[in-house]
C-alpha cells in the first residue's frame, strides 16, 4: 500500500513524448510545485512510460494503454495495457506482459495481477525464461512474499526447441502436477515429477529439486548419464559435486553397472595464488580379472591417477609436474577413461629471460599395450 498520507495520484506528462508517471501517490493537498518531487510506493518509486495515460480521480484507477513500461527499482513489467488502482493497492497488466527479473530471469504471461511494490501476484500462462536459455511454463503460477512462486502443470527443460518444429518434443524435461520455484534459495522443486526423454516418460519421483540455472556452483548432484555396452552391461553414472570453496572444489562419481563391480571416480580442482592443480582418479575391485592382463596390484583392486600440478616461482621461472598412471593395461579403454598405448608423466622447470629459454625436464613412460613391461 501507499505510504500513510498519500491520497492522490500524480501524473507527469510529457506533450512531445510518452507520458511518464514518476508515482501514483501525492500528498493531499497537492499543488503544481509539488511535481517536481518524487513520491514513491513502498520503498522505492515507481516510473511509468505509455503512448497514452487515463486517470480516473473518482475512481482511483490509472489506465496505461500502449508499449506500457512500469519500472521499480530492478524490476520491469511490459504489456500492451496496464491499470492501477490505488484504492484496491493492486496493479492489473494485460497482452504481451513480460517481467523482467533482477536476477536475469524473463517471465511472460497473457494475464498479470501484481501486488503495488511489484513482488506478489498471480499470472496466467506462466512462462519463464531463464539466462541460459532454459524454459519453463505452466498453467498459472502465484508469487507470494516476493520469495516463493507456485505453479500448476509445469514444463521444464534446459534444451533448446527444434527450429523446423518448434512442438517436437526436445530431448529431456521434466513435467511435474505442482512445482515451487524459491527465489531465494535458487531451488526448484517439483511435486509428482515426471522425466521424459522425446517425449516417453522414463521416470518418476513423487519429489524431486534442483538449483536454478541461475546458479553457478553449488554443492549436490548433477545429472545423471547412462548407456549399456558388452562389457558392462547396463550402467549408469551419478556425479556429485562438492564446492569446498571459492577457489576449490571435486566431483566424486560413482559407476554403478549390472556386470561389474561399481567404480568411484575422482577430480580435485584447486586455484592457488601462483598456480593450480588438478587431480583425478579412480578405484574399483574388479569382479572378472583379465588373466591375460598383468597388473601391478596382486589383489582385484584396479584405478587409476592422472595429476597436473603449475607453479610460477617469479615472472622468469615457473615449475610443473604431470603424473599418469594406470593399474593395468586395458583398464583406461574399459572404463571410457583414455584411449592410449602409452602413459607419460614428467617434472619441469623452464625460465624464460628476454630471447632465452631454459628447461630441464624428466620423463617417465608407462607402456599399456599387453607385451608391455611393468616398472
Amino acid at each position: 500500500m501507499a505510504s500513510p498520507g498519500l491520497r492522490h495520484a500524480r501524473i507527469l506528462v510529457n506533450r512531445v513524448g510518452p507520458v511518464i508517471l514518476l508515482a501514483f501517490a501525492l500528498l493531499p493537498g497537492g499543488s503544481p510545485e509539488t511535481l517536481a518531487q518524487e513520491p514513491t510506493i513502498g520503498k522505492q518509486p515507481v516510473v511509468i512510460t505509455a503512448d497514452n495515460l487515463r486517470h480516473d480521480e473518482q475512481g482511483g484507477r490509472t489506465v496505461a494503454t500502449g508499449n506500457v513500461q512500469v519500472t521499480q527499482g530492478d524490476r520491469t513489467v511490459r504489456a500492451d495495457r496496464v491499470v492501477y488502482d490505488r484504492r484496491a493497492g493492486r496493479v492489473t497488466a494485460l497482452g504481451n506482459v513480460s517481467i523482467a527479473e533482477p536476477g536475469g530471469e524473463t517471465v511472460f504471461g497473457d494475464r498479470v495481477v501484481l501486488s503495488e511494490d511489484l513482488r506478489d501476484g498471480v499470472i496466467e500462462r506462466f512462462r519463464m525464461l531463464f539466462p541460459d536459455g532454459s524454459r519453463l511454463a505452466a498453467n498459472g503460477a502465484t508469487r507470494t512474499g516476493g520469495r516463493k512462486t507456485e505453479m500448476t502443470r509445469v514444463v521444464f527443460s534446459p534444451c533448446k526447441l527444434c527450429q523446423e518444429d518448434p512442438t517436437k518434443a526436445p530431448l529431456w524435461r521434466l513435467k511435474a502436477r505442482r512445482v515451487i520455484h524459491d527465489w531465494k534459495t535458487r531451488d526448484i522443486e517439483y511435486r509428482d515429477a515426471w522425466l521424459e526423454i522425446y517425449g516417453l516418460p522414463v521416470f518418476y519421483s513423487p519429489y524431486f529439486s534442483h538449483p536454478d540455472p541461475t546458479v553457478e556452483r553449488r554443492s549436490g548432484f548433477l545429472a545423471p548419464t547412462f548407456g549399456t555396452g558388452k562389457q558392462r552391461g547396463a550402467w549408469i553414472r551419478t556425479p556429485y559435486y562438492w564446492r569446498i570453496g571459492r577457489d576449490r572444489d571435486a566431483t566424486l562419481t560413482p559407476l554403478v553397472s549390472t556386470q561389474e563391480n561399481p567404480v568411484l571416480f575422482m577430480e580435485y580442482r584447486e586455484r592457488i595464488e601462483r598456480g593450480a592443480i588438478f587431480l583425478s582418479g579412480s578405484y574399483t575391485s574388479t569382479s572378472h580379472p583379465n588373466p591375460d592382463v598383468r597388473p601391478v596390484f596382486r589383489d582385484r583392486s584396479r584405478g587409476h591417477f592422472f595429476g597436473k600440478i603449475r607453479y610460477d616461482i617469479d615472472k622468469y621461472w615457473r615449475i610443473g609436474v604431470d603424473g599418469n598412471w594406470s593399474a593395468d593395461d586395458t583398464y583406461l579403454r574399459r572404463y571410457d577413461v583414455a584411449n592410449a598405448d602409452s602413459l607419460e608423466s614428467s617434472a619441469w622447470l623452464e625460465g624464460f629471460h628476454d630471447r632465452n629459454y631454459t628447461a630441464f625436464r624428466l620423463h617417465h613412460f608407462q607402456g599399456l599395450r599387453v607385451d608391455d613391461s611393468y616398472r
